[in-house]
């Protein structure tokens, strides 16, 4: 007997643990994406992965930057995404922001697709919206 409701009590709690994976997977699925947009991870029509796997078909070195900013190679090339649908994660410090200033002048290429927070503030170059576009 008490074999049985062991038994019945393992069913039960399986039972509920698919059920919670299996609403989780719906949710994941109606959102259409499991990475954020502009994401290397994502495929989706906002995911940079298709960008990330061309640069590694042709031979470029890629990676997945998530380290700090102030630990960039010198000589490579950072590219930031962004957008209206994907603001940052949070904003760079100044600290950052300072670090990866001299990492351009040090001969680092930064390239920007509408990341605008990425550009230090006393970069020579900066991001302009068109009319109509969304603005921060």
């Amino acid at each position: 007997m008490r074999r049985a409701l062991l038994r019945v009590g393992l069913a039960a709690a399986l039972l509920l643990a698919l059920g919670v994976s299996g609403i989780m997977c719906a949710r994941v699925a109606d959102r259409g994406r499991y990475a954020t947009a502009y994401s290397t991870y994502s495929a989706g029509p906002e995911g940079g992965r298709a960008l990330y796997e061309l640069a590694h078909a042709l031979g470029h070195p890629t990676q997945r930057w998530v380290e700090d900013l102030e630990g960039l190679p010198d000589g490579a090339v950072l590219v930031a995404m962004g957008g209206c649908l994907a603001e940052q994660h949070r904003p760079l410090s100044r600290y950052e922001s300072e670090r990866l200033g001299e990492w351009v002048r040090r001969g680092g290429t930064l390239m920007v697709f509408g990341a605008a927070r990425y550009v230090p503030e006393d970069y020579p170059a900066h991001l302009t919206r068109l009319p109509g576009q969304c603005h921060h």
